[in-house]
């Protein structure tokens, strides 16, 4: 999607109808084929799609009485799409109800301790709050031996250090760098396909990690730069 979606938004907003439709099937099929590589019941459901006919034939005849599969069930457990749309839409505010939910007493809040560089300014011990949230949400996961982080929307590290007020600052400090793009970009066409990721890669992680490694933001304003900004 980080790859693709600058491109999707430029071919839309130049209205090429043909590519816009090649490109987001594309995506569509990249989609699918990761969501379903990556969840057993929907890898399971394309095998029993893809199974020859003959062995259909073969299969025990369905008992009489036995209730059909419910729908939205089949839907919910199968369907890319379902996967998918459940991904964008609802975890990420999930995410940040239990992060609001966790921090909620003054008490739990980090203190400054959630920023790496300013835990060694206080010389508390840097605490990594996405991962200390997984283990508190997930315990069975943890117990199992996996390892997680539950990334959340650039501001709620800043609620997580400091509540309300951090929040707010950190909303703040975060105007400074899309002021850094509008000077940088200004009116050129590609001025919103290149910096959507950034807005969507920092609805579930830091800004500073949206900048570099979440969105690839530095990579691709440094390749905007040198190819297709026009002189003046």
């Amino acid at each position: 999607v980080i790859v693709l979606l600058p491109l999707l938004v430029y071919l839309l907003l130049e209205r090429r109808w043909l590519a816009l439709t090649l490109s987001a099937v594309l995506l569509g099929g990249l989609l699918a084929i990761s969501t379903a590589a990556s969840a057993p019941s929907i890898r399971a459901s394309f095998a029993s799609a893809l199974a020859p006919a003959a062995a259909a034939q073969t299969a025990p005849a369905p008992v009489a009485d036995a209730a059909p599969p419910d729908l939205m069930q089949r839907l919910r457990h199968d369907s890319v799409l379902y996967a998918v749309a459940k991904r964008a839409l609802y975890i990420p505010g999930q995410v940040i109800d239990q992060w609001f939910a966790f921090y909620a007493d003054p008490q739990a809040r980090e203190g400054g301790c959630g920023y790496r560089l300013m835990a060694r300014a206080l010389g508390c011990p840097y605490v990594s709050v996405p991962a200390k949230l997984y283990q508190v949400y997930y315990p069975e996961n943890v117990r199992s031996g996996m390892k997680g982080n539950l990334n959340a929307a650039s501001f709620m590290l800043d609620y997580a250090n400091f509540g309300p007020l951090g929040a707010l600052l950190g909303a703040v400090l975060a105007a400074w760098p899309f002021c850094l793009i509008t000077l940088i970009y200004r009116d050129h066409p590609l001025a919103v396909p290149m910096n959507l990721p950034l807005v969507l890669a920092s609805m579930e992680t830091s800004l500073l990690t949206a900048l570099n490694s979440g969105a690839g933001w530095l990579a691709m304003t440094a390749l905007f730069l040198l190819f297709f900004r026009t002189p003046k």
